[in-house]
């Protein structure tokens, strides 16, 4: 069969992957860090994902910790990715649980490092089409349903406002599933019987919110990652300067007028200062 290049994504085109392939479904730190690791094997790798692009917003994105497993991970991939990832990030000395104002659990670290879920993702994504020509990143692919008796993947393709399907032949080829707590390739499988899981919802959105580069606060320890009720708040590196950020949750018990505050996208002086005093 012949190896999957970047298609023109006809309507109803079908796509045939060959032997040895592997496709992974997502294009999140996950799944770039397993296309990364086929690929420095010499695996040919197809990854598809559901949106436009890597969201490089920073709105859009939360704080994360990258623990040893991770930076072994990525030490795998290159000696590099792992260096360059520590030096974006900021090592967290403690998280702290808070009831109120007082502390009622602290977990020790030292070894993990903060860091933004999208600042990561871009990290992958930058350094597999710079430096790994056997790796195809393939956006506006979301996947619609599986066929396992023909082995197909479906994908509704989106391109320029409209919509169409496109057929993906796996053939002999792996599928990685790395799509997510929604995993339409988890769906196809509970669907047929293969597995069974049990999804917990949140019940709450969240919101993350910034202060501006260089704020600080005399009663925040920049090392540390604090859990207040309701609101997660911490130190990142945006672009090289370290911010504060404040990541504030909406429950879905919420008042209307909460999650008007809360959610709104309009950065007006009245609504800065309600989310001051939130």
């Amino acid at each position: 069969m012949a190896s999957v290049q970047i298609p023109s994504s006809a309507p109803g085109q079908q796509q045939m992957a060959g032997s040895g392939h592997f496709i992974v479904v997502g294009a999140g730190p996950v799944g770039l860090a397993a296309a990364l690791l086929l690929a420095k094997q010499g695996h040919k790798v197809v990854v598809y994902e559901g949106r436009p692009e890597i969201p490089t917003n920073i709105e859009d994105s939360y704080p994360i910790g990258i623990n040893p497993r991770a930076l072994h991970c990525l030490r795998e991939v290159a000696p590099e990715l792992e260096q360059q990832a520590m030096e974006e990030g900021r090592i967290i000395d403690s998280w702290q649980i808070f009831g109120g104002e007082k502390m009622v659990a602290e977990a020790r670290s030292g070894t993990v490092y903060g860091t933004t879920r999208g600042g990561l993702n871009m990290l992958l994504y930058n350094y597999a089409v710079s430096k790994f020509k056997n790796v195809s990143i393939l956006f506006n692919h979301k996947l619609k349903s599986v066929k396992f008796e023909t082995k197909e993947l479906i994908f509704d393709v989106y391109q320029n406002g409209s919509k169409h399907e496109v057929v993906v032949s796996v053939g002999h080829a792996r599928v990685i599933a790395a799509d997510g707590v929604h995993s339409g390739v988890r769906r196809a499988l509970e669907a047929h019987g293969f597995v069974k899981s049990e999804v917990t919802p949140w019940h709450s959105e969240f919101r993350v919110l910034f202060a501006k580069k260089g704020a600080s606060s005399e009663k925040l320890d920049p090392g540390v990652h604090y859990i207040f009720s309701g609101c997660y708040t911490a130190i990142v590196k945006i672009g090289g300067v370290e911010s504060w950020t404040a990541v504030a949750s909406c429950k879905d018990t919420a008042s209307d007028e909460e999650r008007r505050l809360l959610l709104s996208s309009e950065a007006s002086a009245e609504n800065v200062a309600a989310l001051r005093v939130y």
